[in-house]
């Protein structure tokens, strides 16, 4: 069976995340995040691809990234195969260190329920303050991000498609963490 295509073009918004094999720490120390930020900062540079936000966590990661040249999947093969390359240098091991592909969520537009769906994702997931949610998404206001998360809880109650897309990606984002979402 054919993996699925990724839907890519130029301009367009993600929610990227990946996970560590079988729940696994991908950062032992401070060490390796320094060494994760300096191989994402060549990627990004190498691929003109720009980061909007980012949340590391001991066994994942997550990005809001932004592709100006609709090239999403030649960045992050570049980046998890550098990162992955120095983290089994440095320990010694060899194998894969991320959980099959990483995953993302298309963000069709600045104003979408999309962009609510990730704000309520951070807020929940990510112990990210409202403030800080605007800050990393581009400099919104944090009464916006309220309302954004408002109107998306309220789409939730009424429109049942939407609840069940958020449970969806709830779902996703849970099974990535041993840690129950």
């Amino acid at each position: 069976m054919t993996r699925p295509l990724r839907i890519q073009y130029p301009d367009a918004y993600y929610h990227v995340t990946c996970r560590g094999n079988d729940g696994r720490k991908i950062f032992r120390n401070h060490d390796d995040h320094n060494i994760f930020f300096e191989l994402l900062a060549r990627s990004l540079d190498i691929y003109s691809v720009e980061l909007g936000a980012y949340a590391l966590m001991p066994n994942h990661f997550h990005f809001l990234v932004r592709t100006p040249k609709g090239n999403l999947s030649e960045f992050m093969r570049h980046f998890n195969i550098s990162y992955t390359g120095a983290f089994n240098r440095k320990y010694r091991r060899s194998g894969h260190l991320y959980q099959g592909r990483y995953k993302l969520f298309l963000i069709k537009g600045r104003q979408s329920i999309e962009w609510a769906m990730l704000m309520e994702l951070l807020y929940r997931n990510c112990n990210v303050t409202q403030s800080e949610i605007g800050r990393m998404i581009g400099g919104i206001d944090y009464s916006a991000v309220s309302q954004a998360r408002k109107r998306l809880l309220f789409k939730m109650q009424h429109e049942p498609a939407w609840a069940k897309r958020f449970s969806e990606m709830q779902n996703k984002l849970g099974q990535m963490s041993r840690i129950k979402i």
